[in-house]
């Protein structure tokens, strides 16, 4: 599945996204300031143009409006504001994992449920390396060369984040058979992402730190010199705070 971009100006793309600073949508204006003053990621608007360039170059979008949506959801945002605390070189993987399960969701939620379940089925062999998929098989690339990635940096945790994923893609299936897609794509990601329990590997390899799930849960007591305390509680009410 070769892309084209013959309408999209990826420098303009950029241009716009640094001058207007994408905030996630549904978000009132007078709350967009306290989205921006929370704790976020140092490195959120380094990472905001190379991911989405990187999802732009290499995604089959079926047209303009399609990547516009995506631009809009500005899912390295949702990531360096989950994860502030992420160490350099894993934040990048996470706003990428955000990004690509994002759209493996919309594309699965697209599918009749016979075709999207032989889809998932299809993606899991090629995780496991059951099959290669060719180079312009885009979407399967990219998720296998993710994890890759995070296994490289951590395979203590990869397989847990391998298997909250397909959870979360499950979801997305489950969810197709509603009479009507919610108009909120970003919440619906989110709550999706919590129910699928992605936010306690990803915290472990955020942090490199193999938090346990009970301190998770509540927060941990302990003091400590590095701000890894976000638990499970804080990232509901995160979320819950950006409807």
């Amino acid at each position: 599945m070769a892309m084209t971009m013959e309408h999209l100006d990826l420098d303009l793309v950029n241009e716009k996204l640094l001058k207007q600073r994408t905030k996630v949508p549904e978000v009132e204006d007078e709350d967009l300031n306290l989205v921006e003053d929370q704790n976020i990621h140092p490195l959120r608007w380094t990472l905001t143009p190379q991911v989405n360039n990187l999802i732009l170059t290499h995604w089959e979008f079926d047209n303009e409006v399609q990547k516009q949506r995506f631009l809009q959801q500005d899912l390295t945002g949702l990531a360096c504001l989950a994860f502030p605390f992420a160490l350099e070189d894993r934040i990048g993987l996470i706003a990428r994992l955000f990004s690509i399960v994002y759209l493996l969701g919309q594309l699965v939620a697209d599918l009749d449920m016979e075709d999207a379940e032989e889809c998932l089925d299809s993606l899991q062999e090629a995780v496991k390396g059951y099959w290669k998929p060719d180079p312009d098989q885009a979407p399967v690339c990219m998720l296998c060369d993710l994890f890759d990635e995070i296994r490289a940096h951590d395979y203590q945790v990869v397989d847990d984040i391998i298997a909250a994923t397909w959870k979360y893609l499950d979801l997305s299936i489950v969810q197709r058979g509603r009479s009507a897609r919610r108009m909120d794509e970003v919440q619906s990601f989110k709550d999706s992402f919590l129910a699928a329990g992605l936010e306690l590997p990803l915290h472990r390899f955020a942090t490199g730190v193999m938090i346990d799930e009970e301190e998770f849960a509540f927060g941990s007591d302990r003091s400590s010199d590095h701000d890894f305390e976000a638990s499970s509680v804080e990232l509901k009410e995160l979320f819950a705070g950006l409807r």
